[in-house]
């Protein structure tokens, strides 16, 4: 793919982390046909381990963080594009996909709380879905027997290249 020239654009990026962000930012700025200095003394050991490359900008939501919402929203639509932009240059599988994310009460204190969230997320114009407890069973058979109240997020997206979720 050939790069993208934006006037604008400085001709040398210092990038700092070779994590997920770091290792995208990099190669969007490559792209943009910008030298690119990548620096990190411990490539993938940070967020990018614990997160294992997952977007999810109904999930991780938080009250007082309103003015990201769009943003989130945004990166979840761009997404897609980007992984095939990877997968394209690197001629190798991405391993993206798409997954619900079950979230789920313990007590009648989570299950409140759950429902506040919920709410509040619907408010801002996200996709939740409340599910009873036997919908919930169904989607995870493991679950304990007992517990308060369940959501649902339907589209939680993953790009996981080579993630284990034991170090």
């Amino acid at each position: 793919m050939p790069p993208v020239h934006h006037h604008s654009a400085p001709r040398h990026a210092v990038v700092a982390g070779a994590g997920l962000i770091g290792l995208a930012t990099a190669f969007e700025l490559r792209r943009r046909g910008v030298a690119v200095t990548l620096a990190d003394p411990r490539p993938a050991s940070g967020a990018t381990h614990a997160a294992a490359g997952m977007l999810a900008p109904i999930a991780e939501t938080q009250y007082g963080q309103e003015s990201l919402y769009p943003l989130m929203a945004a990166s979840a639509v761009e997404y897609p594009a980007f992984i095939e932009r990877v997968s394209a240059a690197s001629g190798l599988p991405s391993g993206y996909r798409t997954e619900e994310t079950l979230v789920v009460g313990v007590d009648s204190a989570d299950a409140h709380s759950l429902q506040d969230l919920a709410a509040h997320q619907r408010a801002a114009g996200m996709h939740v879905d409340n599910i009873t407890s036997r919908e919930a069973r169904k989607l995870e058979p493991a679950l304990a027997p007992h517990f308060a109240g369940a959501i649902r997020f339907p589209r939680i997206i993953r790009w996981i290249p080579g993630y284990s979720p034991h170090p």
